[in-house]
């Protein structure tokens, strides 16, 4: 650790080095300090080979998030309610709904009448509607889609599912998939914080929510 690095982090260093020393955590070198601590300086690199490895999945997910969104496929959209079970519990993990131009959500008796009204006086001629309930967030009572991106969310969800073939839907939670584990999980098994951060049984973590 160079004495001129740690003259750039502020006072105070000069005596945490001091105490270092006295610990034996860090020994004095030629114009700076030695780590001793072998194990910690160990975990540290762990850290960071961990820290690098997410971010590098993170960013593969980005570049495929992206080339989905480009792969419009309107011949390919069809009417379809998704819920993929929970890997631990068996409960719906996520629910994935497309309803067709003409058709109604299937579950449009449940909806109050406020709701339903809205829906068809604000629904355009040939729409397709998607209707999206995440690990963390829901879009409501759904949103109109373009037949190409209804395309290309349908070919996302045939089955078998898989992580990689989820994640082009282009969602911000992957459908409740765990990338490592390509398996979804629910928000309970999520375990997701009240910052919309999950972590699933297996200690894999990824963001949820996309307001935070």
């Amino acid at each position: 650790m160079p004495d001129a690095y740690l003259d750039g982090l502020g006072t105070g260093t000069t005596v945490l080095a001091a105490e270092l020393c006295s610990a034996r955590v860090w020994e004095r070198a030629g114009g700076g300090y030695r780590i001793l601590d072998r194990d910690a300086v160990g975990r540290c690199q762990d850290l960071a080979r961990l820290l690098s490895g997410e971010a590098a999945r993170v960013r593969a997910r980005i570049r495929a998030r992206d080339h989905a969104r480009a792969q419009l496929m309107p011949e390919m959209a069809q009417a379809m309610v998704v819920t993929p079970p929970c890997a631990n519990c068996g409960a719906p993990a996520t629910r994935i709904e497309l309803a067709g131009p003409g058709e109604l959500p299937a579950q449009w008796e449940q909806w109050p009448r406020t709701a339903r009204d809205s829906f068809l006086r604000h629904r355009g001629p040939g729409q397709w509607y998607l209707i999206l309930d995440g690990v963390a967030t829901s879009n409501g009572y759904g949103d109109p889609v373009a037949a190409g991106e209804a395309g290309r969310i349908a070919q996302a969800f045939r089955p078998p599912l898989r992580y990689d073939q989820v994640v082009t839907a282009g969602f911000y939670d992957d459908a409740g998939f765990c990338q490592d584990c390509d398996a979804p999980y629910c928000y309970r098994h999520w375990h997701v914080s009240e910052t919309g951060y999950g972590h699933c049984p297996a200690g894999h973590g990824k963001s949820l929510d996309p307001h935070w």
